[in-house]
């Protein structure tokens, strides 16, 4: 018995290191890519400041949050605008350079939407929060929706170039 188990100690390594010696041509490399040198990368959407805190009345809190959504939403455009521009690399072989490019423009017009899910997002609380205490729920919902169909029209836009 002894001996059987240190011919299996000794053939285990072996059978270990012939898991490791398979053909590595089949896996992406991790090297650093040409895009990823490039120092003179463009800078991003132009950062919008966050939602501001909502204010003591609803009417202010809801001028303050249909202005941080336009923000957002200009900036999305812009960002959309970069997008476009480098999207046909959408199409390039996964991992290539082109891809990357264009991954990293959709990135950034994904990001700049931020500010206009965040006052959604408020939005949807303050809705609530004025429901539960009988408010004035009509005002909220009527920025409610033009924010949400901002929202809705960035996804699609999105969707359609492959985001």
């Amino acid at each position: 018995m002894p001996f059987q188990l240190a011919k299996a100690m000794l053939l285990a390594p072996m059978l270990l290191a012939a898991c490791a010696t398979g053909d590595m041509a089949d896996y992406p490399s991790l090297a650093t890519r040409p895009v990823e040198r490039q120092a003179n990368v463009p800078p991003g959407p132009p950062v919008v400041a966050p939602p501001e805190p909502v204010s003591a009345t609803l009417e202010q809190a809801l001028v303050a949050l249909a202005r941080d959504a336009a923000a957002g939403d200009g900036a999305f455009q812009t960002a959309l605008a970069e997008a476009r521009s480098v999207a046909s690399g959408l199409g390039a072989a996964a991992g290539s350079e082109q891809w990357a490019i264009a991954q990293r423009a959709l990135s950034r017009a994904d990001a700049a939407r931020g500010p206009t899910l965040l006052a959604l997002a408020e939005l949807d609380r303050i809705f609530i929060e004025q429901a539960d205490q009988g408010g004035a729920v009509d005002a909220v919902a009527a920025v409610q929706a033009r924010v949400a169909a901002l929202v809705a029209g960035q996804e699609q836009v999105l969707a359609g170039l492959g985001g």
